[in-house]
Order: structure tokens, then C-alpha cells, then sequence
């Protein structure tokens, strides 16, 4: 009775169930050969080869028959990458049933492709289509050969065949979908493809996250969204779901979000290169490290070379942390191709920016500008040039222009900032009010307004702004922070607390507000164990984050418990092992509590992490110094010169040395 329940929950397609059924008859009676090849059959279908192969493997053992046992093993173990485990048992196995056989050396011809051995593959295939001639699966592996040698009309005709014969065949909608995508650039028919690939089985895990990638690349992000928690419902738990999910709160620029979603993927597939991408690309945010992204944009453009959108990231990520020439050697591969697009030149040219060259940078901006005349971006950035020719009237003039015409607020917020740098508030005023009218309701150009009015002095006019930002949104830090900063102007500081505790209401979570509460408690006298609770909050907040660490150090080296801050800074580097900003912190209070030998090697792991970097280098001559030992601190201060010629720290170091020296 429970195995013919079972064949019925298998026919409505409820594995679940049809899988309690069965294991409770076997549990009843362990040597139900059927049953166990149900099983297995049913555990294929939802996703677990391995087990599935264990129940096969003993539904050999009880004798079922070979013909409706083995094509079902054949297949369990292809998807658990056996490729040559499959060639090796079945590929001179005959099943006398023609649908048996056909299955069984499709799954050969399979294993064989994966092996690289054509011939074979296409032996074996022959042989499939002989047992049952337009045998779908067999049709199907000669499309995708076909799509292989990029006869994609072959690839095509062959699998509207098989659709044709089978409409139900969601392998076929599948690779119809890719095909249209990759040959065709057919988007629409594409997205129709999968869709009815998922009509037929709704737990495709890759033909829903084709889907999302396609309307990404159309930046419908409603309708992606709406794909994930479609996927979500049938595969919670997989990782490509989260990696779906973290992609998406990236796009929303929702990033703890996604950095608390990343890690659970990377914590079982550390490898993948687009989580290592996404991971990066959270670390380049503001609160996040450049040089954690610089290790994790390395490894994913490592395991993936040709992915543009890393090799961009990493390039961006190597401006931030001021190593221009380094960015330029990563763009290098796609600077060389003809037709290089705008976002790649532009990074380029302010690379070339940055390390003094506004000549090559012009050109490369001025190259963007004439592949599209419509790039605000690139035309921002010329008009940026025209500041570094000191030529200011014209650099103002071109961002006027474009912020009136642009209808994003790109140029916006570059003359907004323009005036700022030149405290032209007044006429950052103007270019505000233009910038409101281009986002009505949002905080920020209120925010921004209240800024302005402190270059002003106009304190009553900035608190008036400041607190219109936060009606608008009240987890707004840097309103909130600015509000905060006049209370205390004004000796309220139990006023400031409130603003931080109002936002903690709001977003319970803020790393940057729990600090600030912190840091108010601080200078109000509180002891140092208060101070240290409220800072471990903001810890636990965000343990991946290393601004609260950073703060505790801070706050214990200050209180002079060199002890606990040499623990905390310990704590934080192993939490974040490749951080080199809490690795200075440790050797720094290494050094500090005399652990000289320990700071050496801290300071050592440093610049193996940042070999362009010339600070390690002086911090371990500051060691040698204190050890005394002033022949390897010249050895320290000369390679930090050789790094940076016009370090005048190492110049001056190097000259005390030799006045020691005599």
C-alpha cells in the first residue's frame, strides 16, 4: 500500500511526500527492490544524486532488473561529475529494452563529451538513436555539440525537434532559452523559453537565475526581484539563490543586506568567482575595506579572467587605496582591444589623474565623450579637467550646462561639490534647489542644503534642513550626525544622544550610530566598561565590519589597558586576517607593549598585502629603532623611499640615523 501511495504522490509531482512513503515501507521491509528504485529514482528527481545512487546501487544488489535500474544510476552519477566511473561500467553494457538502452548510452555519449573524446560520444549516440530513432535526451547532446562548434541554426532546428515530439521537455526550453540568449540575442524569446521550461518543472535553479540575469541586463529590477522570491519558495537554502538575493540587495544599495548574504555563499562555495565579485565589490562601499576587495576581486578575476565588470571593480578598488599604476596594468588587457567602452576609459583616465598625467587623462575622457555624446559621465569628468588647467570659469560653465540638461544627478553632485571645494555656498545653494527638483523626497539634497548653510554660518537655516533630511528618512546618519555635532555645539549632549537613539529605533543595527553613541558616552566621562559594551555592539552589529573594531582598540589603548587592547586588536585580525588597516592597528600595540619581535612580523604580513604601500615600512623601521638595531631600520626607511621618493618621514628618519651615526 505505501509503495503504490508513493507512485501516486509521483505522479502528482509531490516528491516530498512520495519519499516518506517509501522509506517507511522500507523501513518495514528493507529488501523491497522497487521500492528502493523509486527511491532513488525520486531522490534524483529533487536534487540529491548522491543518496539517490545509494538506494540504486542496492536496488542492483536485491536484483531488480538491469533495465530499469541502471539508466537511473548512470544518470545519479553524472550529476555528481563520474564521468569516467560512467564510461567504464556502462559503456559496453546492451539493454535489450530500446527506451532503456537509449537512456543508458545517451548517458555514455554524456560522459564521454565531458572526457573530451568525440568520437566516442558520437558512437555512443548513434547507438542511442538506433535503440529509439529521435530519442529526445540523444537529439538534445547532439544540439548542444552542435552549439559547441557554433552551428547554433543546427542547434536550434534540432531542438525544435525534440519539442516538436515533446512540448513537456523542460531540458529542451532550457537549452532553447540559452540558445536564443547566447546566438541570437533574442532576450524576449529567451526569458519565454525559460518560463516554460519552469512551467513544466518550477525547481530549475539555473533557468531561474537566467531569467534574473536577463532582466538585470534590462534593469528591470521588480522583475527580478519578483523571479527570486519565485525561486526562493522552491530552493530557500540553494546558494545560488542566496547568491540571486545578494545581488539584488547589492543593486538596491542595500549592502548590509548583501554582505550578510554573501558570506553565507562563500562560506560553501568560497571559489565562485561572481560571489567573489559581489563580495568585492560590497568591500569598496563606504565602511568597507579596499583592501579586503583588493584580495577578493584578485581571486575572482583569477578564476574568472575574462569578466570585465571584476577587472573594472579591481581597478577601481587600486584608486581608492592611491595605487594608480597598478589600476592601469589591470585595464591594461581591455585598453589594448579596439572599441574599449566608456566606463573602462573613464576609470582609465582617472588613473591617469592620479598619477599626474591630466594630458592622457583629457584624451581618454575626450574619447568616451565622442562614442557617446550622450555619457553625462564622461562629459562630467572633461569638465573636471578643465580644475586641474586651473582654467575654473569653464570647468563651472560646462557642469552648469550639464546639470541643467542631464536629468540623473551625476553632474549635479560634481558642481555641488565643485562649489563646496571653493566655498561658493551660495552658489551651491542654487545648484541644490536644481538637484531637489530632480529628487523630490529624498533626503539628500537637504542634507546637502544644511551643509551649505553651515559654510554660511546660517546655523538655524542648517538645523532647519538637517531636520528635514530626517523627516524624510530618519535612519539618515549623516543628518543625524550633523545635528548632533551642533547639540554639542550648544552643550546638549544629552540632545545629540537622542538623535543617534531616535535612528537606532529606526535601524537597530547602525554600526555608525552605535559608535556615535559610544564615542557621546566617551566624552561625557562614562567608565571605560560602559564605553567598551556600547562599542561591542556595534561589533556584533557587523563583525565583518572594521570600523567598530578599529574603535575598540582605540578606546582601550586610551584607557590604558594595553592588555585588552592588544586582545581586541588580536580578535580583529583574525576575524579579518587581510585587513591592513587593523594589521598596522596590532603591530602598533604590539610595539607598543614591547611585543617588537611579533610587530615585525605583523608589519611584514602588511606590506606582503600592500607591496606598493610605503607605510609598513616605516613602521618597522620605528621598531628597529626601538630595538636598536639601526642598520635594518635604514634597510626599512630606504625601501619605503624606494617606493615613495618624497617620503620626507623616511628622509628624515635616514637623517636622524646618520646624525646618530655620528
Amino acid at each position: 500500500m505505501l509503495v503504490q501511495s508513493a507512485k501516486t504522490y509521483i505522479a502528482k509531482k509531490d516528491n516530498k511526500a512520495a519519499i516518506i512513503q517509501l522509506k517507511t515501507a522500507l523501513q518495514g521491509k528493507p529488501d523491497l527492490a522497487e521500492a528502493r528504485l523509486l527511491l532513488g529514482q525520486t531522490l534524483l528527481d529533487s536534487g540529491d544524486p548522491v543518496s539517490a545512487e545509494v538506494e540504486l546501487r542496492k536496488a542492483v544488489a536485491l536484483k531488480h532488473p538491469d533495465a530499469a535500474v541502471l539508466p537511473v544510476l548512470a544518470r545519479s552519477m553524472l550529476q555528481q561529475g563520474q564521468v569516467k566511473k560512467v564510461t567504464e561500467a556502462y559503456a559496453s553494457t546492451e539493454l535489450a529494452d530500446p527506451g532503456a538502452a537509449a537512456d543508458l548510452k545517451t548517458s555514455v555519449a554524456v560522459a564521454f563529451a565531458a572526457q573530451g573524446n568525440i568520437k566516442l560520444r558520437d558512437a555512443a549516440l548513434a547507438s542511442a538513436l538506433e535503440s529509439v530513432p529521435d530519442y529526445g535526451p540523444a537529439v538534445l547532446v547532439r544540439a548542444r555539440a552542435a552549439a559547441q562548434q557554433r552551428d547554433f541554426d543546427t542547434a536550434l532546428k534540432l531542438t525544435d525537434t525534440v519539442l516538436s515530439k515533446t512540448p513537456d521537455n523542460y531540458e529542451a526550453w532550457q537549452l532553447k532559452g540559452d540558445l536564443l540568449l547566447f546566438a541570437k540575442a533574442d532576450s524576449a524569446g529567451a526569458v519565454d523559453a525559460h518560463r516554460k521550461a519552469l512551467a513544466v518543472r518550477g525547481d530549475l535553479v539555473p533557468t531561474h537565475a537566467s531569467i534574473v540575469s536577463i532582466l538585470l541586463s534590462q534593469r528591470d529590477v521588480a522583475g527580478a526581484t519578483a523571479q527570486v522570491d519565485a525561486l526562493k519558495k522552491v530552493a530557500p537554502h540553494h546558494p545560488q539563490t542566496k547568491l540571486l538575493q545578494a545581488e539584488l540587495a547589492f543593486i538596491k544599495s542595500d549592502f548590509k543586506a548583501a554582505k550578510e548574504l554573501i558570506q553565507q555563499v562563500l562560506k560553501v562555495a568560497p571559489e565562485n568567482a561572481k560571489a567573489l565579485q559581489i563580495a568585492g565589490a560590497i568591500e569598496i562601499q563606504p565602511g568597507g575595506s579596499t583592501a579586503q576587495a583588493e584580495r577578493l576581486l584578485t581571486k575572482s578575476l583569477q578564476k574568472a579572467p575574462g569578466v570585465v565588470p571584476t577587472r573594472r571593480l579591481l581597478a577601481q578598488t587600486y584608486l581608492r587605496s592611491g595605487q594608480p599604476k597598478r589600476a592601469l596594468e589591470t585595464l591594461e588587457p581591455l585598453l589594448d582591444k579596439p572599441g574599449a567602452d566608456n566606463e573602462t576609459l573613464a576609470i582609465a583616465a582617472q588613473a591617469h589623474l592620479q598619477n599626474g598625467d591630466p594630458k592622457k587623462a583629457e584624451a581618454l575622457y575626450t574619447q568616451a565623450a565622442k562614442q557617446d555624446p550622450a555619457d553625462v559621465r564622461s562629459r562630467t569628468a572633461l569638465a573636471l579637467v578643465e580644475f586641474s588647467k586651473g582654467h575654473a570659469d569653464a570647468a563651472y560653465s560646462q557642469l552648469e550646462q550639464l546639470a541643467a540638461s542631464d536629468p540623473g544627478a551625476i553632474a549635479d553632485m560634481t558642481l555641488i561639490n565643485a562649489y563646496f571645494r571653493q566655498a561658493k555656498f551660495d552658489a551651491a545653494l542654487k545648484a541644490i534647489d536644481n538637484l531637489e527638483r530632480k529628487q523630490p523626497g529624498k533626503p539628500l539634497a537637504f542634507d546637502l542644503r544644511g551643509r551649505a548653510h553651515l559654510g554660511r554660518k546660517d546655523v538655524a537655516a542648517a538645523r532647519q534642513s538637517f531636520e528635514k533630511a530626517l523627516s524624510l528618512d530618519p535612519k539618515y546618519f549623516s543628518a543625524a550626525a550633523s545635528l548632533a555635532t551642533l547639540d554639542l555645539a550648544d552643550k546638549k549632549p544629552e540632545l545629540a544622544k537622542q538623535r543617534f537613539d531616535a535612528l537606532l529605533k529606526a535601524d537597530p543595527q547602525n554600526t555608525q550610530a552605535l559608535l556615535a553613541v559610544a564615542n557621546l558616552r566617551a566624552r561625557e566621562g562614562a567608565n571605560k566598561d560602559e564605553v567598551s559594551k556600547l562599542i561591542d555592539k556595534a561589533v556584533r552589529a557587523d563583525p565583518a565590519a572594521a570600523a567598530p573594531r578599529q574603535a575598540m582598540i582605540d578606546h582601550l589603548a586610551r584607557s590604558k589597558d594595553v592588555k585588552a587592547a592588544l586582545a581586541a586588536a588580536q580578535d580583529a585580525v583574525a576575524a579579518q586576517p587581510d585587513s591592513v588597516e587593523l594589521l598596522d592597528t596590532l603591530g602598533r600595540v604590539q610595539a607598543s607593549v614591547g611585543e617588537t619581535h611579533q610587530a615585525i612580523v605583523t608589519f611584514n604580513k602588511f606590506s606582503e598585502l600592500r607591496p606598493k604601500s610605503s607605510l609598513p615600512h616605516l613602521r618597522l623601521a620605528a621598531v628597529y629603532i626601538a630595538m636598536k638595531n639601526n642598520d635594518a631600520a635604514r634597510q626599512s626607511l630606504q625601501r619605503a623611499l624606494s617606493i615613495t621618493p618624497n617620503l620626507l618621514e623616511a628622509q628624515r628618519g635616514l637623517i636622524l640615523l646618520e646624525l646618530a651615526a655620528g
